[in-house]
């Protein structure tokens, strides 16, 4: 039986798991992403496949377009007296001579360095009095001839030695190629975290500090594979040495933007606090997903709304009857009808006592028809003649 901690972590690795599965492709936003959470083996791999595919390209490029013309320039070298000595260069020959050159590589030979060879190619080595010249269109740059060797340059002596070296050279330029590659990478993977952290913060993303660095370093493996693409475009003659530099500025550019969309397809950072509740409402949802009854604070009822029932009962309650009331019976009251008293046998009314009145005579009603005295009515005061 499994135990409840390994219950409990079992959720949280799958994951992880699924992430590290996906992560073998570096060539979308997601695919670069993926390599935040998986190891860092799988990570090297794929730079290092990336790193093989640009060095075998560099290496098939100078197999193709560099070793042909060296060749070419070794058979057209002098059989005696050609040698560098004591930092100098002695040549047979006065005038400056061209000894291959192509569209791609040039080798020229200027005794004293006194004579305008020009840049006919992409690349130009040019031997001097006493310094080895490189040019390209960036200008040229010179190098010292060695004064404590000879280096002899007969064609006896250079084919031997370039049909030995040449394998050596072609694998040291592939080792040299993946080496550098590996370490700009970290460095620049190092200097790019900074930039994945600041992204993953500000949009909640869920990323280790390893996994920022995973993440730079796996941003800059799509632009690899196009400058690969575009040595081989050059070297099929196919672009010009423009549209290569052009390809290697453009490989910069496309891991700046891996670098800052990849971030977006990490995991969202989950949930730490509950949603507040709302306080217009009679009930609340618990964290095991039932309603739960709360207090309104807008009413002054204090007791609590209790939710309906899930489940209403099969059966209900007969209700009971309600007794019809009795008839009621209506009540008849007899009425005495009013003895009329004749005017004749009318009593006296009482003294007024209003001080106001004479005593002898007895008090009027103001609000009578008839005066008491007589038959005659009363004049009203309100009318301006009397009437009779």
């Amino acid at each position: 039986m499994e135990s409840d901690a390994t219950k409990n972590t079992a959720p949280a690795e799958t994951p992880s798991n699924s992430a590290a599965l996906g992560a073998w492709q570096p060539f979308s936003f997601g695919g670069v992403a993926a390599f935040a959470r998986a190891s860092f083996g799988r990570l090297f791999i794929a730079q290092f496949v990336t790193a093989a595919a640009v060095a075998a390209c560099v290496v098939w490029l100078l197999a193709r377009q560099w070793c042909p013309v060296i060749e070419t320039a070794i058979a057209q070298l002098p059989a005696e007296r050609a040698v560098i000595h004591e930092g100098q260069l002695v040549w047979p020959a006065r005038e400056a001579s061209t000894l291959a050159e192509t569209h791609f590589l040039a080798i020229v030979v200027s005794p004293h360095e006194l004579d305008d060879t020009g840049l006919t190619a992409d690349l130009q080595f040019e031997l001097g009095k006493k310094h080895l010249r490189v040019g390209s269109l960036f200008g040229y740059l010179a190098w010292p001839y060695p004064e404590d060797r000879q280096l002899p340059l007969t064609r006896g002596e250079a084919e031997p030695w370039w049909g030995a070296w040449k394998p050596i050279l072609l694998a040291g330029v592939a080792g040299g190629t993946v080496v550098c590659l590996l370490f700009v990478w970290a460095v620049f993977a190092s200097c790019g975290m900074f930039v994945v952290r600041l992204i993953a913060f500000f949009t909640d993303r869920e990323c280790t500090r390893n996994g920022h660095w995973q993440l730079a370093a796996a941003a800059l493996l799509p632009g690899a594979w196009i400058f690969a693409m575009g040595v081989v475009l050059y070297g099929l003659e196919w672009l010009p040495l423009l549209g290569l530099l052009l390809v290697t500025a453009v490989h910069l550019v496309v891991g700046w933007v891996y670098l800052f969309f990849a971030p977006f397809c990490l995991p969202r950072v989950p949930e730490q606090f509950p949603a507040a509740a709302n306080p217009f409402t009679t009930t609340s949802v618990t964290a095991d997903g039932t309603a739960a009854p709360v207090q309104n604070p807008f009413t002054g009822d204090e007791t609590l709304v209790k939710p309906p029932a899930v489940n209403p009962p099969s059966s209900l309650p007969t209700p009971t009857p309600t007794p019809s009331p009795a008839p009621t019976v209506p009540v008849t009251i007899p009425t005495t009808p009013a003895t009329v008293i004749p005017a004749a046998t009318t009593p006296a009314l009482p003294t007024s006592s209003n001080p106001f009145s004479t005593p002898d005579a007895p008090a009027s009603n103001p609000f009578a028809n008839t005066d008491a005295s007589t038959t005659r009515p009363p004049e009203n005061p309100f009318i301006g003649g009397a009437k009779h």
